[in-house]
């Protein structure tokens, strides 16, 4: 009886020693994978954020090369501008040296 007895009680210890072992592997096993669906979420939030910062300075690259663009098609048609002034202008003098110099020699040369 005594024995019985005995034997009943480390079954029941083998028993609770199963169940507390196995509740304490499933709790383990569910911090772990916690632990995992945490780095999951923290690289997508993190690569989201690198992707959007990336997205950003694109659009400050985009920005500064409209900028540059723009620069270069102003300079581009200021200088056809003084180019076309300076043309006009150059045309100008040739008419005046025409009026003052060549019509009067040649008015001359003629008379």
């Amino acid at each position: 009886s005594g024995v019985a007895l005995w034997m009943s009680g480390v079954a029941l210890c083998r028993i609770v020693a199963i169940i507390v072992i196995s509740l304490w592997r499933s709790g383990v096993a569910l911090w772990m994978s916690g632990v995992a669906l945490c780095r999951i979420v923290a690289i997508i939030v993190i690569s989201l954020w690198r992707s959007g910062v990336a997205l950003w300075w694109c659009g400050v690259a985009l920005w500064r090369s409209g900028i540059a663009l723009c620069r270069i098609v102003a300079i581009i048609v200021i200088s056809l501008w003084r180019s076309g002034v300076a043309l006009w202008m150059s045309g100008v003098a040739l008419y005046r040296i025409v009026v003052i110099v060549v019509i009067p020699l040649w008015m001359s040369g003629v008379a």
